[in-house]
């Protein structure tokens, strides 16, 4: 069974055993944390703490700590979920939490990558964020654009409804627990200043996916140009159409707009900063491809008795889902809901049709 929770950045991927009509289309790597803009600064970062580590406590048996549990380890607490809570603790007293955890029945987890956001070509430390200097964008010259926040702890389903309040577009996931998002800045500086934002970006034009290798020049090449699928990117898929010598193609879906042209470097490279540009590649080759154990990231364990698979196959667990939670190491999995998402999902196939598997099928 392929899944694909969040939307990709520029591949293509074919239907596997599972999936009956997923249209072919552009993978450009799905950005998992939201992007905010700021009228009055590029980037802010409000409750990250340098020198600290975010750390998922639960109880030995399942279940999350309390405040109480996890300031007695010395963590100061985040937010708790049903199976787990989120803390962070100083970097020093790593090794003597961890012991004083495991003596109150408390499993202590690093999350060093929960203070990361892993985009497309650029990786930020929100608790000291380095920005690249080349081509930073101050504000979108209209006021709307495309913004990326992180979030002190994993998003929750109340997220999406939350961005319609302030009047933004969900776009896409940005690892890790942060998220893409479109709209007018000021409603992006509303949402990064409120309780549990850690750090919020314009999406600079370096942080969106891009060849390398693209110069100043005149040379001709074929691009997939990735747009937010929004009635004001109009105005730029004209200016790429333009700016065409030869492939032609548009395609929408979900939150995202693809655009095939032929164009010069020059353009492309310009392109970049334009307010509804979520990144550009070239065309790529379609390849059948599947869910893997190495893009799962349910579990919070990474050890496995299921051998790793290549980047053709699909994976297929052993058993049903549950079977795979525990043979990555959780024991009670009752404390998880799994689900699918995708593009072609086969509605009577058995792997989904199993009580605690929701799924939703978009074609």
């Amino acid at each position: 069974m392929d899944r694909k929770i969040v939307a990709p950045l520029l591949g293509i991927g074919w239907s596997t055993s599972l999936r009956r009509c997923r249209f072919v289309a552009p993978s450009i790597r799905r950005i998992v944390l939201a992007v905010l803009v700021f009228s009055i600064a590029s980037s802010s970062f409000a409750t990250a703490k340098p020198g600290w580590t975010k750390v998922v406590l639960r109880k030995k048996g399942g279940g999350p700590v309390s405040i109480q549990q996890a300031t007695a380890i010395g963590a100061e607490s985040i937010r708790s979920y049903e199976a787990f809570s989120v803390a962070r603790i100083p970097d020093v007293a790593r090794s003597a939490i961890a012991e004083i955890a495991a003596k109150q029945g408390v499993v202590a987890i690093v999350r060093e990558e929960w203070d990361r956001v892993s985009m497309p070509s650029y990786v930020v430390d929100t608790r000291s964020p380095i920005l690249p200097t080349a081509g930073q964008i101050q504000s979108y010259p209209g006021g709307t654009g495309l913004f990326v926040i992180q979030f002190e702890s994993p998003l929750t389903g109340e997220f999406e409804a939350e961005l319609k309040l302030h009047g933004l577009k969900y776009v896409g996931y940005v690892p890790h627990n942060s998220a893409l998002v479109f709209g007018p800045s000021e409603a992006a500086a509303r949402l990064a200043a409120r309780p549990g934002v850690q750090w919020s970006s314009i999406y600079q034009p370096a942080f969106r996916a891009q060849p390398a290798e693209i110069g100043p020049d005149d040379e001709l090449r074929q691009f997939v140009v990735q747009l937010v699928d929004t009635p004001g990117n109009l105005q730029t898929i004209a200016r790429l159409l333009h700016e065409n010598q030869g492939l032609e193609k548009i395609n929408s879906y979900l939150s995202y707009t693809n655009v095939w042209v032929e164009a010069p470097n020059r353009v492309i490279r310009q392109i970049l900063s334009d307010p509804y540009v979520i990144g550009v590649e070239y065309p790529g080759t379609p390849f059948p491809s599947g869910e893997r154990e190495a893009i799962a990231s349910i579990s919070l364990t990474t050890s496995t008795t299921e051998p790793y698979q290549d980047s053709v196959r699909p994976y297929k667990p052993a058993g049903d889902y549950r079977t795979w939670l525990q043979n990555r190491g959780v024991s009670d999995t009752s404390q998880y809901r799994i689900a699918f998402a995708d593009t072609g999902l086969d509605a009577s196939h058995a792997d989904i049709n199993r009580p605690g598997i929701i799924w939703q099928s978009y074609c």
